[in-house]
Parts: structure tokens; sequence; C-alpha cells
């Protein structure tokens, strides 16, 4: 028994140094992962490269799935780049087996000791330090995890009678391979899984075409687990996620020769040794699959793209108009920012007209809006780091604050749809609120119109002078109303008008800037 928790002892560190292990190197990854994926070119050696580096950064083939997704569904990268990133990824991320095959016990002791010494002297008072010492110390606890593991199952294979009763040689190659599936689903981790396979090698507890059966199983487990993670996605979203279910379904078919022909197992275990041999099996298995992939990535993404169409919210999402060369010329620049700045502007009377926040269509286009918002941000940001002239510089910060102005106009509609979505059986509840989504969307339309026409930015100016005088004496309306509004009705009623209010601020404080800067512009 004290065998078996030794064993059970190790695998629970191990996945809580993993956990940490993981999470450490995404974060410290982050700040310049988006960065080095924005590197990615046409060219498919080097963005596959770039995809090797992020899967090793990163350690998670699904985080970084998820991240690329993002990226492609935002514009910042195309869909063959995002491709091969997140199929290459997949053989950086097997660092972590590595670790499993060397035996590394007088350096874990030493690594635990200086991380001890760390701590007792507060290397850890700053936050970069502080998470660059927390996965060290996540990655202690994941090579510990394996010498515990390696030593537990050294002993039980000491134990004859135990291994009579329990040993996993008894099973089956095709129970060990959905045994490696539905583990996998639960870790979310098929290089978790084959480091311990590789580890447990040691004794006698498994044969090598049994642990080739779970390695083979892990890795069809990795892609359900990506695919219902991302089974909700849409458009290029979704590609990218079969894509990568079928690039381990391609390295697992084509790796099943090994196990029909065990001679070329036995050949390599001869040669290289048994931990060596599962490492080149596993290394095998993710580059067939990618250089499949990738080998057929344009006829691929066809067949995809006619059986799967990218909707209109996902289109709106990615920017028009910006574009990484477009920053060479500061002026050019914020000249296109100007016009994707209106594209956001001219969709937002159709998010009014969804009246319904929680509705799927009303939902992508907010979450698409505020997506192009962020992009705008971004690319401002970037235009302002690499200009030093003051008039471009002003005019950088003030498309700023107008992004900073849609994106409030857009969390305010939002909110304002919430309030307004709740079930008003009163009359006077309805029509108040059909005046406020009336209104607004009128508003709307004006605020589309006026863009840089110096006439309509007036009028729009005018509509949107201040009216809280006529908001309070709406709200005192409501509230001393003949017809009687429940509490809770009301409560939604009244925060309406307030958001209302503070919508119409919102759009008068940027049409007041587009009017000071045309002023300016003909001074």
């Amino acid at each position: 028994m004290e065998l078996v928790a030794g064993l059970f002892a190790g695998l629970g560190l191990f996945f809580i140094g993993l956990n940490n292990l993981t999470r450490g190197m995404c974060t410290l990854a982050s700040r310049n992962l988006h960065q080095l994926l924005q590197h990615a070119t046409t060219r498919p050696l080097k963005t596959a490269l770039i995809g090797i580096v992020s899967g090793a950064a990163t350690q998670s083939t699904t985080a970084l799935t998820f991240i690329t997704v993002s990226m492609v569904m935002s514009g910042a990268i195309g869909l063959l780049q995002g491709l091969l990133i997140t199929t290459w990824s997949n053989i950086g991320a097997t660092l972590l087996v590595f670790l499993a095959t060397i035996d590394l016990h007088l350096f874990l002791e030493m690594f635990i000791g200086l991380l001890g010494i760390a701590y007792y002297f507060g290397l850890d008072k700053t936050e970069s330090s502080s998470q660059l010492l927390s996965l060290l110390v996540g990655l202690a606890l994941l090579m510990f995890g394996l010498f515990l593991i390696k030593e537990s199952a050294a002993s039980l294979q000491e134990s004859s009678q135990w291994l009579d009763r329990t040993s996993l040689r008894q099973m089956g190659l095709l129970l060990l391979f959905v045994m490696g599936i539905l583990v996998t689903l639960v870790t979310q981790s098929a290089a978790s899984v084959s480091a311990v396979i590789i580890t447990l090698l040691g004794s006698s507890l498994l044969s090598l075409e049994q642990a080739v059966a779970i390695i083979l199983g892990a890795n069809i487990g990795a892609g359900i687990s990506v695919w219902l993670i991302g089974r909700h996605l849409t458009g290029s979203g979704k590609k990218l996620v079969l894509c990568q279910m079928l690039t381990k379904v391609l390295g697992v078919s084509l790796t099943l020769p090994w196990l029909i022909f065990p001679a070329l197992l036995g050949f390599l275990q001869q040669h290289f040794g048994t931990p060596v041999t599962v490492v080149l099996l596993i290394l095998y298995i993710q580059f067939i699959g990618a250089l499949c992939i990738s080998l057929f990535a344009s006829p691929l993404l066809a067949t995809l793209g006619r059986l799967i169409v990218e909707d209109a919210s996902e289109e709106l999402r990615k920017p028009k108009y910006l574009t990484p060369l477009a920053l060479e010329d500061a002026e050019s620049a914020l000249d296109l920012l100007e016009k994707e700045q209106y594209r956001i502007i001219s969709n937002l009377p159709d998010l009014v007209k969804q009246a319904s926040p929680h509705s799927p269509a009303a939902q992508a286009l907010s979450d698409s809006l505020v997506a192009l918002i962020h992009a705008c941000n971004q690319f401002c940001m970037e235009l302002i780091n690499r200009t030093h002239q003051q008039n471009t510089l002003e005019r950088a910060l003030k498309a700023q604050k107008r992004n900073e102005l849609l994106l409030e106009l857009c969390r305010n509609l939002e909110q304002l749809l919430v309030h307004l979505e709740h079930h008003q059986s009163n009359p006077t509840s309805r029509q108040l609120k059909t005046t406020l989504i009336e209104s607004l969307h009128f508003v709307l339309l004006c605020f589309d119109d006026a863009k840089r026409d110096i006439g309509e930015i007036e009028t729009l100016l005018m509509l949107t002078s201040d009216r809280s005088t006529l908001m309070e004496q709406t709200r005192e309306a409501l509230v001393f109303s003949r017809t009687r509004v429940d509490e809770k009705s009301l409560s939604h009623l009244l925060s309406a008008t307030a958001r209302f209010e503070r919508l119409i601020w919102l759009i008068h404080s940027y049409a007041n800037g587009l009017s000071h800067e045309i002023n300016l512009i003909k001074t």
C-alpha cells in the first residue's frame, strides 16, 4: 500500500507542477507571444518555426490554439499562418516529454535548495521575479513527481505477487488506447500523459507496445479535447480547431504501422533504448501530422471554406483599413484609423435594432464591435509610440480618446438593452421603452450620417445637447404615474433612462471633438 501511495503522490506532485509550469510559461510568454505570432509570414518554414517556438514557450497547445484563433478572427494574422502555427506548435510542446527521459536526481536536489534560498532572501518581491520563481517551483515539483513515480514503479517491480494481480501488462492494446483517450480528456495534456508513461517504462508495469497504444490514444484525446472546447466557434476559429484535431488524427493514423509491425519498434529499441524510442515516436506523431496538414493546407482550407461560411460578425471584427504597413506614414495611418472608427459607428444602429442583448445575433455584433475597437486602440498605441511630431501626436491622442468613447458607448448601449429587455407589462413602461429605443436609433443614424460633414455634426450636437432636465421629468413622471409599475420594472426603467442619458452625452462628446478638429483644420 505504501508503494501505491508513493506512486499517487508522485502523480499528484507532477500535475501540481505541470499546472504551475504551464500557467507560468503562458504568463511570461504572453508579453511577447502576440508580437512573435505577428511575425508569421507567407514563408511556411519561418511560420512553422514560430509555431514550434511558441509551443515550447507555452507548453500548452490548447492555450496556444485559442490565442491563435483570437488573432486570426481579429485579422492580426492570416488563416494560413494560424494553421501552420497551431499544427507545428505540437512539436514544441513535447519539450515536457524530454524531461521524463533525463535522470536529474542530483540536479533536482540542488535546484530545490537554490529555490528555497531565493525565497529566503526575498527575491520574489517584484512581480516579474515572483512569476519566474513560481514557474521554477512548478518545474521542480513536476520533476520531483516524475522521480517519485519512477522510484515507486521500480519498487513495485520487485513485488512479483502484486504484479501478477495488477500489472497493466494484462490489459489489451485497444483498452489501453481508449484509456489514453480518457485520461487525456481529463488532464487536457497529451504531453503530460506521455511523460508519465515514459517514466513507467523503467519498470515492468508496461511493455513498449502498450506504452505506444496509450500514447496514440492520448494524441487522439488531445484532438477531441480541442474540439470539445472550441465546438461553439464559427468561421475561421472552427476551421483552425478542426485542422488541429485532424493533425492529431493523421499523426496517429500514420503511426499505427509501428504497432502492426512490432519489428519497427524492436529495431529502434535495440539501437536507441526504450525511452528514446518512445520520444522518437512522439516526435514522429507530431511531425508527420503537421507535415501532412502543411503540404495540403491550401486545398484543405478551400474545402473547409465551402463547408464553413464565415459570418458577418466575424468579418466585422477584422480591421478593414488597418495594416502594419500603414504605420509607416503617420498621417495616412490616422486617416485609416478614422475610417475604421466610422465603420464602428455605422454598425451601432443595427445593434439597437436587435433590442435584445442576449440574442445570438446581438451578442455576436456587440462582441465584434468591441473586438474592433480594441484593434483600433492597439493600432493607435503603436502609432503613438512611433510618432515624434507634435501635431501628429496630438491628433493620435485625440483618436485614442475617440476609441475610449466608442468603447464606453458600446458598453452602455449593451447595458441599456439589458434593462429594457426586462418584461414590461405596464402601458406606460412599454411606451417609455419604445420611445427610448426609437429615439436612440434616430440619434445613432444621425451620428452615422455626421462623420466629417460640419453641418451634420452641428445638427448632431443640437440633438444631443443637455437633456438632463427632460430625463429628470421623465423619471418623475414614471415614479408618480397613476398606472401601477412594479418595483423591479421601475428599477430597470430608471436605470435605462440613466444609461440613455449617458449615451447621449457620449455621442455629444464624440461629435464635439470632431467639430473642434474640423475648425482647427479650417483655421
